[in-house]
C-alpha cells in the first residue's frame, strides 16, 4: 500500500516563470536550482516531507498538452 510520496517532478515551459508561480502564488518553499541543468526544486508542505522538481523543457514538442 502506497503511504505517501517524497518527490514528484513536472515539465514546465519557463522556469523562471514556474519558480514564480509555485513560490509566490501557492506557497511552495523554494529548495535548490541544479547549476548544470534547467531544474528547479521546492519544498511542498510542512517539515520538509514531499518535494516538487521543475524541469524547463527546451524542446516544447516535449511538453504534456
Amino acid at each position: 500500500m502506497i503511504e505517501g510520496l517524497y518527490e514528484t517532478h513536472i515539465q514546465v515551459s519557463n522556469l523562471e516563470n514556474a519558480v514564480q508561480f509555485y513560490t509566490q502564488i501557492l506557497g511552495l518553499e523554494f529548495a535548490h536550482y541544479d547549476e548544470t541543468r534547467p531544474i528547479a526544486f521546492l519544498w511542498i508542505g510542512e517539515n520538509k516531507k514531499a518535494m516538487l522538481g521543475l524541469w524547463e523543457c527546451i524542446d516544447r514538442s516535449m511538453l504534456t498538452p
